[in-house]
């Protein structure tokens, strides 16, 4: 049996889970009131402690975590948006939401209209365009029922799900409230990619938005959930982020973070012993243990972008994992632009493109690769340049790792002298009379990446 919508009403708003729309005259609070907006919301919906304990099954986590997440951040940075928006002549066209990186069982089962309703009376509309590039791919939410990655024949009848190791997905499988089958059994695409004629139209995309963002309406705001730059195999973010960072759409990005427990208030070692509520700063930087957040800050920082808010996120999405709490839309950082001091990025030349493509060329690939690390992986991840601070990004991300890799190898199997020398230019290894830690680091482009599989493998990738 379904579960029936669930309506919360507070002052004069109603919150409506599950019902895809409001009721004519229902109002929420509109995001532009700031801090009332999201805590009303946080506090109104289900018991006090939905958003504090895992939940990962819960269909009113489910339906609400993204677009209250949006909320969240729209709140804190209305004014900078309405600003911008008065000055381009679009402060009564619809807020144009792009979320890059969508997929179906989060951002697709999602009910969006919880964002429209909490627009301001100058907000005539609210158009959400989900970028579907893999469009059915689970990441940290239970897949869709019935849908190609939807699991069968298990079950775990609460809120909190179970993760699988074998399948690398949350499992809540099975009758009861909190069965897959009965939150997505009246999914549709067609319900959900149209105009809903209540102040929301959901335009779904089945495509990368290298692809696409050309043909849309410019973008009042970018949201990425766990985009994981700057990844190896994340690569192709870079194209899209110096375009938003160039063209100054805030970019909205909420990230995951793994940590021993969860409650309302939190304590992170590494920021000290002050308890962090929802809602309070974060500080990505010393996160580099326990959040994707840190690899965020790291490749923005790296951009030289502008960081207009880092904080907790108030409505993650929670599950056990490996003894610890996996936190989904834990952190919520928004970018706008660059810093006073910095120029925009540059994006590789034509000729860049075509030196980069010989030499891929060209390279022995099958000498790289193994079970761990498929060639096919590789050449698709370092299939195309990308920029100088995004190269610099993954390099911080990885050399700790491969430093570590190359100590242990020439302990074991000293390096010749010339390996020595290209190790120690990359800051891999220190060499006869040289001092790592001193010199300037050369850049970590498609020739040095060939060289580093050879000689250290793939598996630090």
């Amino acid at each position: 049996m379904a579960m029936a919508p669930l309506s919360i009403a507070f002052g004069m708003v109603v919150l409506c889970i599950g019902c895809h729309g409001t009721r004519p005259g229902q109002r929420l609070a509109a995001w532009s009131s700031g801090k009332a907006a999201w805590k009303s919301a946080r506090k109104e919906l289900g018991d006090q402690e939905l958003w504090d304990k895992p939940n990962s099954c819960d269909p009113r986590v489910l339906r609400s975590s993204a677009p209250l997440t949006v909320l969240f951040g729209l709140s804190t940075i209305w004014d900078r948006m309405q600003h911008r928006r008065e000055a381009d002549g679009v402060a009564d066209k619809p807020l144009e939401v792009h979320v890059l990186g969508a997929a179906y069982p989060f951002e697709g089962r999602s009910d969006w209209s919880l964002l429209a309703a909490q627009r301001p009376p100058e907000v005539p509309k609210v158009r959400v365009s989900l970028v579907l590039g893999t469009p059915f791919q689970s990441d940290n939410v239970p897949p869709l029922h019935n849908q190609p990655n939807s699991l069968l024949g298990l079950r775990n009848d609460t809120a909190a799900g179970r993760w699988s190791d074998k399948r690398s997905e949350i499992i809540c499988e099975g009758g009861g409230q909190w069965g897959t089958e009965s939150l997505d059994k009246n999914w549709s695409k067609a319900d959900l990619c149209r105009d809903h004629g209540n102040g929301l139209e959901v335009v779904c995309i089945e495509k990368y938005y290298q692809e696409v963002r050309d043909q849309l309406p410019k973008p009042d705001i970018a949201v990425m959930f766990s985009p994981g730059f700057p990844q190896l195999a994340r690569r192709t973010w870079d194209d899209v982020l110096v375009r938003l960072l160039n063209n100054k759409v805030p970019a909205l990005i909420s990230d995951v973070t793994v940590v021993p427990s969860w409650g309302y208030k939190l304590t992170v070692p590494a920021f000290g012993k002050q308890p962090i509520i929802p809602g309070a700063r974060w500080n990505p930087k010393e996160s580099r243990n326990i959040g994707e957040d840190w690899q965020t800050w790291l490749a923005m920082k790296k951009y030289g972008a502008y960081r207009a808010k880092a904080r907790r996120g108030p409505f993650p999405i929670l599950h056990k994992e490996d003894g610890q709490i996996l936190a989904k839309n834990a952190v919520v950082q928004i970018y706008h632009g660059y810093k006073p001091s910095r120029k925009p990025v540059q994006l590789p030349s034509a000729d860049d493109i075509a030196k980069y493509h010989q030499l891929f060329q060209t390279a022995n690939w099958e000498s790289l690769g193994n079970d761990r690390c498929p060639v096919s992986e590789l050449k698709k991840a370092l299939a195309f340049p990308t920029s100088k601070p995004f190269d610099d990004a993954v390099r911080e991300m990885y050399i700790g790792d491969y430093q570590q890799t190359a100590k242990r190898h020439n302990a074991h199997s000293p390096f010749k002298e010339k390996e020595l020398a290209i190790l120690s230019k990359y800051g891999l290894l220190q060499g006869k009379a040289d001092n790592v830690a001193k010199r300037k680091i050369k850049r970590w482009r498609l020739k040095a990446w060939l060289f580093i599989f050879k000689n250290l493998g793939c598996e630090n990738y």
